[in-house]
């Protein structure tokens, strides 16, 4: 059983096999040259505009903690503002050093608040929303839980898939 071609029939599938390596090899020059000028630009950013953080303070025995809550004043463009599940924060104390990183927001639920159940009170990140929909709109709040007076200036980093829509800093609390 064997082969039962001949000798011309080897040499038509070399030439073969060597002009679709050449094929190939045009192609990839072609994309590597033209391929730039073909690309499918991302999606712009949106962003948000958000009111001054207001701060209120929370005891857990003799401890005190900051709650920090920034409301969204305005999103553009507008009707695509972006999703609550998409949007996550990170946070990076004035020194540089990051504190929360990519975090998930998840929706506002005070009774799951860390209250040192478990010995320490960790941050943990919020999001308030009026009619309690997953899209982002004006009077919704993203809302930071667990700080200490340690992370005044430190930066909060919003971000809705991979884009940044929003930065603001954590004011000093108040006094008093």
């Amino acid at each position: 059983m064997g082969w039962t071609g001949s000798e011309g029939d080897v040499m038509n599938i070399r030439f073969l096999i060597v002009a679709m390596f050449f094929i190939f090899i045009v192609f990839l020059f072609m994309v590597w040259l033209f391929g730039p000028y073909y690309s499918v630009p991302d999606e712009p950013p949106k962003k948000w505009s958000l009111d001054e953080p207001e701060i209120m303070y929370r005891s857990i025995g003799a401890d005190h903690f900051l709650d920090v809550t920034a409301s969204v004043k305005g999103v553009e463009p507008e009707g695509d503002p972006g999703l609550w599940p998409e949007t996550r924060i990170t946070i990076v104390h004035a020194n540089g050093t990051v504190i929360l990183y990519d975090w998930r927001l998840q929706p506002n639920d005070p009774s799951e608040y860390d209250n040192g159940t478990y010995r320490d009170v960790y941050i943990e990140a919020w999001y308030i929303s009026r009619d309690n929909s997953a899209r982002v709109k004006p009077g919704d709040s993203i809302k930071i839980t667990g700080l200490t007076e340690q992370h005044e200036a430190a930066r909060v980093k919003v971000h809705v898939a991979e884009y940044l829509v929003a930065e603001f800093s954590i004011p000093p609390p108040p006094i008093g």
